[in-house]
């Protein structure tokens, strides 16, 4: 059986079961469970997706030039994994990475904030502010070690997304335990 034509909503295909041969197939049936079980097309970039005629809600969609994976939210593609790669941080107040090969980065990955490095310590104050949509819900108070590796440095991060080191040491960033994000 061939396709007939296409359900213009969802782009299911549809079949008329008076064509030679019959096989006793409910074409409803048939195009339903390809629907669902086929909802997810794979084209060579975000262009050729957005270029598909029956994008719908809750579509998946896989960018072969990127490797990148998409849900249709209705109106648009979605990346499904949001990483922001790591990013360096802009010190504040003086403050300066420790040493090479111990620079302070942050990454943004799915709606959680990672942080990297050891900061040398700088004059009172932030020593750097989280970006907007990368900043916790709730202040986060953490005791990381130091580069001493003994003693710990308490590093508060506000809601601001101000992050305060106290003098004492230069804390190990990655020993904070990542937080959601609030953005």
């Amino acid at each position: 059986m061939s396709v007939n034509h296409f359900d213009a909503t969802t782009g299911r295909p549809r079949f008329n079961d008076n064509d030679a041969p019959d096989i006793k197939v409910d074409p409803d049936a048939a195009s339903e469970y390809a629907a669902d079980v086929g909802n997810r097309i794979v084209r060579a970039n975000l262009a050729a997706l957005d270029a598909y005629a029956f994008k719908r809600q809750g579509l998946a969609g896989h960018a072969l030039d990127t490797g990148q994976d998409y849900l249709h939210n209705g109106t648009g593609w979605i990346p499904t994994v949001r990483d922001s790669g790591w990013v360096a941080v802009t010190f504040q107040n003086s403050w300066t990475n420790a040493a090479v090969g111990e620079e302070c980065e942050i990454r943004l990955l799915n709606g959680v904030v990672y942080m990297k490095g050891r900061p040398a310590l700088g004059s009172a104050g932030a020593a750097f502010t989280l970006p907007v949509g990368w900043r916790p819900k709730s202040v986060i108070r953490a005791l990381p070690p130091t580069g001493a590796g003994t003693t710990t440095t308490q590093v508060t991060i506000n809601t601001g997304g101000t992050v305060v080191l106290v003098s004492g040491g230069q804390p190990y960033l990655g020993a904070i335990t990542p937080f959601p994000a609030d953005g």
